[in-house]
């Protein structure tokens, strides 16, 4: 089969009627239909594992929580599908929660400048700057 003919087959499957949907509801349908294709594919996964960076962190989490964009960050951060959802999930919970459940989580990193990075309750990432004692000495 050609492009064209799968293009044209594509087309006649969207132009026929479903019960219950109107032409909104059937490209929402096929969105998520190409998404669980896609998701069924294998793909570079070669970061897995892998720490995180800050910035990576930040392009994740800029990004609506949807199926579409964690396909995507995965795919272009050659992670796993789970890794970017365990980011959002981490990212609603209280650093509380966070601390008391998994104090080893991934997603907090101390930098060698002291800076330690956190994922707030709003989502965001935040980098708090922790003064080492040679800075807390040349306060004095």
């Amino acid at each position: 089969m050609t492009k064209a003919e799968f293009k044209k087959q594509v087309m006649a499957l969207l132009s026929s009627s479903v019960d219950g949907l109107d032409h909104e509801d059937k490209a929402a349908l096929v969105r998520r239909a190409a998404t669980e294709f896609e998701k069924g594919q294998p793909w570079d996964t070669s970061n897995t594992r892998e720490p995180w960076s800050d910035d990576e962190l930040r392009v994740v989490l800029s990004r609506a929580p949807t199926h579409e964009n964690t396909l995507r960050l995965a795919k272009a951060f050659k992670r796993g599908y789970g890794s970017i959802e365990q980011i959002y999930r981490w990212a609603g919970q209280s650093e509380r929660r966070i601390a008391d459940a998994r104090a080893d989580d991934t997603l907090y990193q101390t930098h060698p400048q002291g800076a330690r990075l956190a994922i707030s309750r709003r989502r965001q990432i935040t980098v708090n700057m922790v003064p080492t004692n040679r800075s807390i000495a040349e306060r004095r």
